[in-house]
């Protein structure tokens, strides 16, 4: 149980410490957007004013037409690069956690391995004569659990999460975490769009209800987490994890 505990710990922390820089990046790209416009506008300006003052042609120029261009350029490359900003962060927050739910369902096995056993009983492993001279069935059970654990991790994401929320759930049937339903349909979605956005056209699409997405994905680490602790009887602070981490 011990190791369970260091390594639910251990799990715990990485994913909070990277939530706190997916929430940074999402709050910096809000603050930024209109610092950009306004520091590619004002230089625009300058540079109307003075080539005006050298160029009769350019002061014959209506301003008002003038400044409105300069602006309506200034607006749509930030919002590009605001739509990239998005795109990865969301992407990033994918990334966060996909991580988390292997970590979840490696502690998971640590703290449960009778319960896992159910699920690897028919599966076939490759040992030697040696090998079972040499182990226990506890030793057995262990590699069988770990190669099922890798062969689950080439899974997709909704999948594994299903997975975890599946064999969790019964051990904690009560809880409800407040405007969150977990899906797994909404996690494959979710897959989706990140898979549309490396390896499609999504990031020229753009991406819709990005920080809708990320919000989902913070709050089903954070609902699997409270599953996985409830289900393997480990500690957990809740409240010590949202102090310290970004509310949403």
């Amino acid at each position: 149980m011990a190791v369970a505990q260091d390594l639910f710990d251990a799990a715990t922390d990485r994913s909070m410490q990277l939530w706190r820089a997916v929430y940074s990046l999402t709050t910096f790209s809000g603050v930024a957007k209109d610092l950009a416009e306004n520091a590619m506008f004002v230089p625009a300006i300058n540079v109307l004013d003075r080539t005006s003052a050298k160029d009769p042609r350019i002061a014959a120029l209506d301003r008002r037409v003038v400044e409105s261009f300069l602006g309506h350029q200034a607006s749509a490359t930030v919002a590009g690069a605001v739509a990239a900003a998005h795109a990865a962060i969301l992407v990033f927050a994918h990334t966060v956690l996909d991580a988390a739910v292997n970590d979840l369902l490696r502690v998971d096995a640590c703290a449960r391995p009778t319960f896992w056993e159910q699920a690897v009983e028919r599966n076939e492993l490759r040992l030697t004569i040696e090998d079972l001279r040499q182990s226990s069935y506890d030793v057995v059970l262990s590699k069988t659990i770990e190669v099922h654990l890798r062969k689950l991790e080439n899974q997709a994401l909704s999948n594994r999460a299903r997975v975890l929320h599946d064999g969790c759930r019964s051990t904690l049937a009560d809880f409800e975490l407040p405007e969150y339903s977990f899906s797994a349909d909404r996690i494959r979605l979710f897959d989706q769009t990140r898979h549309s956005i490396i390896h499609g056209d999504g990031l020229a699409v753009g991406v819709a209800n990005s920080t809708d997405d990320v919000n989902y994905a913070w709050r089903t680490n954070f609902y699997l987490n409270v599953l996985v602790q409830s289900a393997g009887r480990l500690t957990f602070d809740a409240d010590h994890w949202l102090n310290r981490s970004v509310r949403h």
